[in-house]
């Protein structure tokens, strides 16, 4: 079997990819009734990312919804 290496960059990007989707996500539950959403080919697509995002950071043992998290989405909320 061969052995893969991931970089710290590489998990920062993803952390920082996990953030922005859930910002877009967030700001679109704001705007829409929740069962308009889903209808919605951005806000799934953006959802999706999500899920992906919160399965890889699990399976790299990082919980998503770890203080660490909460503070990379607060400084790109703070960001925009």
């Amino acid at each position: 079997m061969k052995t893969f290496t991931i970089t710290e960059n590489a998990v920062k990007n993803r952390l920082f990819s996990y953030a922005d989707h859930y910002l877009m996500c967030e700001e679109m539950e704001k705007d829409t009734e929740e069962y308009d959403l889903y209808d919605d080919v951005d806000y799934v697509h953006h959802k999706a990312c999500c899920q992906t995002d919160e399965d890889w950071m699990r399976g790299i043992g990082i919980d998503p919804q770890s203080n660490y998290i909460m503070e990379i989405i607060n400084k790109e909320r703070e960001r925009r």
